[in-house]
């Protein structure tokens, strides 16, 4: 049976019900208020997680919302201890190590904004790392000498290798694999046909990477094997 729901992204004046709390959804006209979600989501038992590419639903160890509180405490605690110690990062030094990322890797901020942090949120993440860097690194002093006398001892340390981003389709049956072959012979595009066809659980959510909590993956590390399409049954 199929269930119309509509979803409300809520300003600061939002839909509200008899029930108490703004609209969340309605589902066959009865409305989810934004009160119901909260208390649910604090007693949730279960979390989808990605394994291997494949979305999976498995048990919490605890309640979402207690994880929460835990990683809210802790958090503070390091930001204190920053504070405590005097290495506290400043909104420069956030800015500025933004930028160093960003040249290092120019898709540093587009992992964060796919899951979905604002700029803001984004910044707070970068000054946690910051602040976590600060402690465990204060009162180390490393010379510019003993870093080139280690690098020559390690030459392969600094450098990169060649990476690549990895997409697929899954199609579960000849029916669909034809589909997915009439497409790409259009001239559709592979990420766009892997969206609209593939039948691996996450693929739209994902654009149709291969294993996307990875990142790019070391060509190196690649298996080098022919491939051939497979039809799972």
């Amino acid at each position: 049976m199929a269930v119309l729901a509509t979803l409300f992204v809520s300003g600061g004046c939002g839909n509200s019900s008899s029930g108490g709390g703004e609209i969340l959804a309605t589902v066959a006209g009865e409305p989810i208020t934004m009160d119901e979600f909260n208390k649910y989501l604090a007693i949730k038992p279960t979390a989808r997680v990605i394994v291997q590419g494949q979305m999976v639903e498995l048990p919490v160890a605890d309640t979402l919302a207690f994880q929460a509180m835990q990683d809210m405490v802790s958090r503070m605690a390091v930001f204190q201890m920053a504070k405590d110690e005097g290495v506290s990062p400043t909104e420069k030094d956030v800015e500025d190590e933004i930028a160093f990322q960003k040249k290092l890797n120019p898709t540093f901020l587009t992992g964060y904004q796919r899951r979905g942090l604002t700029m803001g949120q984004i910044r707070e993440e970068v000054k946690f790392s910051l602040v976590q860097e600060r402690l465990i690194t204060k009162g180390i002093t490393v010379t510019p000498e003993e870093v080139d006398d280690w690098l020559a001892k390690n030459p392969e340390a600094g450098v990169m290798p060649e990476s690549a981003e990895l997409s697929w389709i899954l199609a579960s049956t000849p029916e669909r694999k034809a589909q997915v072959d009439t497409a790409l012979k259009n001239g559709e595009k592979f990420s766009a046909v892997a969206v609209k066809l593939s039948q691996a659980p996450n693929a739209a959510i994902v654009n149709g990477r291969y294993l996307p909590d990875r990142g790019p993956i070391p060509i190196p590390k690649m298996t080098c094997r022919a491939w051939k399409p497979v039809i799972v049954k």
